[in-house]
């Protein structure tokens, strides 16, 4: 009795824990294009993610001259999120180093695609594409996609 003892007592039920942000495992695209009528699109169709159709590579290897294309999801967390692209080369000591600078956005997007080209002039080597996403309560993932410039076959 709260009368008698100046204490109260109720039962409250909380709100279940938001999942924690975290990142799905980069997928490098062969072919990456927005879906132009995305509510005409049925998502039963193969390589349909979000608001885009999405072939996979088979390998990741690329040839010089081809852009890179890189789709993920964010899980969990609470948008707005920042993302950060960064493009990052192999040295012959085996660090990685920037190679510009990064390229940033806000987005409350879930389904994040990235695309960069190559050049002929790019050299023959180990790459990677880093991706931090921090969302709106400062919680950061991180994640990279390894790929690797090769010569084009003759």
């Amino acid at each position: 009795d709260s009368a008698s003892t100046g204490v109260a007592r109720t039962s409250i039920v909380a709100p279940p824990p938001a999942p924690a942000l975290s990142l799905s495992d980069p997928v490098l695209l062969q072919d990456l294009a927005p879906l132009p009528y995305r509510s005409l699109i049925s998502h039963d169709e193969p390589f349909v993610l979000g608001p885009y159709r999405a072939v996979p590579r088979t390998a990741s290897v690329l040839d010089r001259g081809q852009a890179v294309r890189v789709l993920y999801e964010i899980y969990g967390g609470s948008g707005p999120f920042h993302v950060v692209h960064r493009m990052e080369g192999k040295e012959k000591d085996g660090t990685w180093k920037v190679l510009g600078p990064p390229q940033e956005q806000s987005s409350s997007d879930r389904v994040q695609a990235w695309e960069v080209p190559t050049s002929a002039r790019w050299p023959v080597a180990e790459y990677r594409v880093h991706v931090e996403v921090r969302d709106a309560t400062g919680a950061t993932v991180g994640t990279d996609a390894p790929f690797s410039l090769r010569d084009p076959a003759p």
